[in-house]
């Protein structure tokens, strides 16, 4: 997508169609189905507006973290993420950062929730294992915190640490997600009409 053809859209939009285009640039692989969740950060003015129409596709949205210049959502399809935090792998993970305890999905992000604000208030540490909530290979999460995220071997969506053929074919259908949201919503369509 050109540079200036994205400058000139984001100078000449409202507010509500500025909405849209960030969520296709942001989202669009979890727009298009390829991914279970997201992570997305809006302006607080522009959080409301986006939860009513959030509401108008099969997803939901938790709030992990707002102050006044930001606000953080985790967007997911509830039955594919609880699917994805039910593999043994990432529960036996999970138990090493606190999540043991936590059984249901809304326990399990509560958790996160909780990670966090306690990250944003300097208590503690960010919350990296968020990478396994987005569905990044967990041997990428654990590379990605063992190696305080340097020596990767690649970096787009996400820093590699095991399979690098496997992540740039991942890549390349994230990026090709990103070009048909993006000339979807310049069409005129609201990401939720573009959502699978």
């Amino acid at each position: 997508m050109p540079i200036e053809l994205m400058k000139n859209y984001y100078r000449t939009t409202t507010a509500d169609a500025y909405i849209h285009m960030t969520i296709a640039l942001h989202c669009a692989p979890f727009l298009k189905g390829i991914k279970d969740s997201a992570l997305l950060v809006l302006k607080p003015e522009d959080a409301q507006a986006m939860g009513m129409m959030l509401s108008r596709m099969n997803a939901k949205c938790k709030l992990m973290y707002r102050n006044c210049k930001k606000i953080i959502l985790l967007l997911y399809r509830e039955a594919k993420l609880r699917e994805l935090l039910q593999d043994r792998q990432i529960r036996h993970f999970l138990k090493k950062y606190g999540y043991g305890k936590c059984g249901q999905l809304d326990e399990i992000l509560n958790c996160l929730k909780s990670r966090f604000q306690s990250a944003y208030g300097k208590r503690q540490e960010f919350p990296h294992e968020i990478g396994a909530f987005l569905g990044y290979p967990l041997e990428d999460v654990e590379g990605f915190i063992e190696n305080n995220g340097q020596n990767s071997l690649l970096t787009g969506y996400w820093k590699v640490y095991s399979d690098k053929e496997r992540a740039q074919k991942l890549f390349r259908r994230y990026d090709e997600a990103r070009e048909v949201a993006i000339h979807e919503v310049l069409e005129g369509k609201k990401f939720y009409e573009i959502a699978v």
